[in-house]
């Protein structure tokens, strides 16, 4: 009986390592899960969007501006224009609306400001809106033309404000009623022009042609041309506005350029630039001393009865000053010229 007992209790002993060693093999037993799988999650839909723009133009410059081309959810059938406005005024210049373009122009008012608006376009249905940024810069204006009277100067312009006027100027800014004022981009010829040049001009026209156009020519005794006081490099004198224009429209068939008479306002800016910007460079001292101290200089800027201008130099009394002279008027009267 002892026998039995023991071979008994040796087998259940041996059946429990078995056991023991068959789940350490198989690992841990995991009991079956009792959840239910989640279902698939729906994709989010992409809404349209309107992305800002931003462009640079020379003012004048018409341009064009995709404002779809970084738009959301915009259709890629090219058949398929979209809807497209401009929202609201537009501070400086104008906008308008070509397909899916917006067109935007700003003139010499607007040079240096970021001009911003906003445009709508529908898309997938749906409005949404978008901000358009534009910088408008000066036009590129190439003085080059050729002469050895003349030296150039470049004038970027812009909007000029009398509140901002640099100290050595204001005699200038004077001369204006307005506050403040608007002009484009030019080149100018820093001095007068000269005597011998309108000595040349004058001398090819016919004698009989200069008589009947120009009759102030003859009205003072023994003075058939122009002068510059016996100095041929000295600047011309004694030149009516007439004369002036007709040597201008001469120079722009030459040249192919847009040649004119300054305005008031061109004269007026020339000195506010060069003396706020280039203050110590010998063109400005040349410039300013000769408006101060020379000649009257005619201007295109209409004053007065019809067929007056305004002229700009020294008064008789020493400042700065403009006067409305009828266009014939040869008195200490001289010119220069603006290239644009």
């Amino acid at each position: 009986m002892s026998v039995t007992k023991y071979s008994l209790s040796a087998a259940f002993l041996a059946w429990g390592a078995c056991t023991s060693t068959l789940v350490q093999a198989q690992g841990p037993v995991v009991p079956p899960s009792t959840s239910h799988a989640e279902p698939a999650r729906p994709s989010p839909i992409l809404r349209p969007e309107a992305r800002p723009d931003q462009v640079t133009v020379e003012a004048g410059e018409r341009k064009r501006i995709d404002v779809l081309a970084n738009d959301e959810r915009v259709s890629t059938d090219p058949s398929v224009i979209p809807e497209v406005r401009v929202d609201g005024p537009v501070a400086c210049g104008t906008a308008s609306i070509e397909g899916r373009f917006v067109v935007y122009q700003g003139g010499d008012a607007c040079v240096g400001q970021r001009v911003t608006f906003d445009y709508s376009a529908n898309l997938q249905n749906e409005w949404v809106t978008g901000q358009i940024t534009v910088t408008v810069k000066p036009r590129v204006i190439a003085c080059d033309i050729p002469n050895p009277s003349w030296q150039l100067i470049r004038i970027e312009g812009g909007r000029f404000d009398k509140s901002n006027v640099p100290p050595g100027v204001v005699d200038f800014a004077d001369l204006l009623d307005e506050t403040t004022f608007t002009v484009g981009p030019f080149c100018l010829i820093l001095e007068p022009v000269l005597a011998e040049d309108v000595e040349k001009f004058f001398g090819s026209i016919p004698e009989e042609q200069r008589r009947e156009q120009f009759p102030e020519i003859f009205e003072t005794a023994g003075t058939s041309f122009p002068t510059g006081e016996q100095n041929q490099r000295a600047p011309a004198t004694k030149i009516s506005r007439r004369m002036a224009e007709a040597y201008v429209k001469q120079k722009a068939e030459a040249t192919a350029r847009n040649v004119t008479l300054p305005t008031l306002n061109e004269y007026v800016a020339a000195a506010w630039e060069l003396q706020a910007k280039r203050s110590n460079a010998r063109e400005t001292n040349v410039f300013l001393v000769a408006l101060r101290s020379g000649g009257l200089q005619w201007t295109s800027t209409p004053c007065g009865p019809s067929g007056s201008f305004w002229t700009i130099g020294p008064s008789a009394q020493g400042p700065l000053t403009k006067l409305c002279y009828e266009q014939s008027r040869r008195d200490r009267t001289g010119f220069r010229l603006v290239v644009k």
